[in-house]
């Protein structure tokens, strides 16, 4: 009966959690929509660029350039939730090395010239279409 009841209430809660994201994700407007979800996916795939780059470290196939380069492990350890949740999102690392750093600004200043270059290239042809 009490694991039941948990069940229902659980479901419930869980019901009106996705309910209320979505009639609120209804309201914003969905050119920040995509500017914010753009810029998420940027800081993931340069968090994902300076993971491979600690791999490839680990694996002795690149230098570390300095290791670490600081460490924020007794402030915002990765174990934590508020750690893992930057890790997940935005490749969060308490010690990172310096070829870490150089693989995160890279990826993350190309892929954001990119996509300035591409925003441009759109906008520019959709100036000459409506001349």
């Amino acid at each position: 009966s009490p694991m039941v009841l948990g069940a229902l209430a659980g479901l419930s809660l869980g019901v009106a959690a996705g309910y209320l994201i979505y009639a609120g994700l209804l309201r914003v407007p969905l050119r920040w929509f995509f500017t914010a979800t753009g810029v998420l996916v940027l800081m993931l795939a340069a968090g994902m660029a300076s993971q491979a780059a600690r791999f490839l470290i680990q694996a002795d196939l690149l230098p570390s350039l300095a290791a670490p380069l600081w460490d924020t492990s007794s402030a915002l350890p990765e174990d934590g939730v508020p750690g893992m949740v930057l890790h997940s999102l935005v490749g969060y690392d308490s010690r990172p090395a310096g070829m870490q750093l150089v693989f995160y600004v890279v990826v993350l200043a190309s892929i954001a010239i990119g996509m300035k270059w591409v925003k441009h290239t759109h906008k520019s042809k959709h100036s000459i279409k409506r001349k």
